[in-house]
């Protein structure tokens, strides 16, 4: 586990969150596009602004968004965060953003609400957290819609 987990560990444990890290194989890690097409598996996607601000999203695994129409909802061109915007701004790898543990706005999807249990990114490759969905806006000022 990095740094980063240990940090969203200790963020949860202080919060009384129930969660539980799942732990990938190198295997499950090559094979998340099969793995994660499951409904209570989330992503947090970045998303860039013209202005260069950013903001997260959290939505199903195989949920796209249009981004023309979230443009026209933030009244900005808006693109997917490159891979080295990704490490710049969230300072961790595409694939294993965290949306407890984020320095930008957080967008949840409303799908996410009606499952008990979710899915979510760590910040470490090789591991994944199963929270409550509600437990995210304990830790987050994260924002929900639809999204997708």
């Amino acid at each position: 586990m990095n740094e980063k987990l240990y940090s969203i560990i200790n963020k949860l444990k202080e919060k009384n969150i129930d969660f539980k890290i799942i732990e990938l194989t190198k295997m499950e890690k090559d094979n998340t596009e099969d793995k994660l097409n499951h409904k209570k598996n989330f992503k947090t996607l970045v998303v860039k602004k013209e202005n260069n601000s950013f903001f997260a999203m959290l939505l199903p695994v195989d949920k796209k968004i249009d981004l023309k129409k979230l443009e026209k909802r933030f009244n900005s061109k808006l693109n997917l965060a490159s891979y080295e915007e990704i490490k710049n701004v969230i300072n961790v790898e595409p694939g294993a953003v965290c949306p407890l543990d984020l320095n930008i706005p957080l967008i949840i999807d409303n799908s996410v609400f009606r499952f008990e249990r979710i899915n979510i990114g760590s910040g470490d490759q090789m591991y994944g957290i199963e929270v409550n969905p509600r437990d995210i806006l304990k830790i987050t000022n994260a924002k929900t819609s639809n999204v997708t």
